[in-house]
This record gives C-alpha cells, sequence and structure tokens, in this order.
C-alpha cells in the first residue's frame, strides 16, 4: 500500500489482510484518466513485486465507477 500512496490523483486508500489473501481499495479523482492510471499501478506494482510473498498471484486491477459517474 505504501508504494501506491504516491500515485498522482489518489483521494484515498484502505487496505485488508486475511490469511492467504490482501486487498487495496484506491479512490482516485473521478476525472482521472483510467488506462493511464492502470498502466501506472502496473508499473509501481511491477516495482516491488519482488518483496511480496513468493506464492502471491499476479495482482489484479479491477475499476468501479461511481453510480451516477461519467465513464
Amino acid at each position: 500500500q505504501r508504494a501506491l500512496k504516491t500515485m498522482p490523483d489518489l483521494i484515498e486508500s484502505h487496505a485488508t489482510a486475511s490469511v492467504g489473501r490482501g486487498q487495496v481499495q484506491l479512490s482516485f479523482d473521478p476525472k482521472v484518466d483510467a488506462a493511464a492510471t492502470a498502466t501506472a499501478l502496473r508499473n509501481r506494482i511491477d516495482q516491488i513485486k519482488t518483496t511480496l510473498p513468493r506464492d502471491a498471484g499476479a495482482p489484479l486491477i479491477a475499476w468501479r465507477r461511481e453510480p451516477g459517474r461519467p465513464l
């Protein structure tokens, strides 16, 4: 989560963890370019992959728009 907190246009971050699973939710400015931000996220994750557990699966990046917000 620390590596992602400095992402441009990041409004809020929230992390949860349980046995065998971790999740980080990031909230960005609604005007952000989703494709460019996804690329930047993948680049950041690639930079910290060696710090993740060896058996960690590939991170999943999914987008969800708030209801009523334009795409």
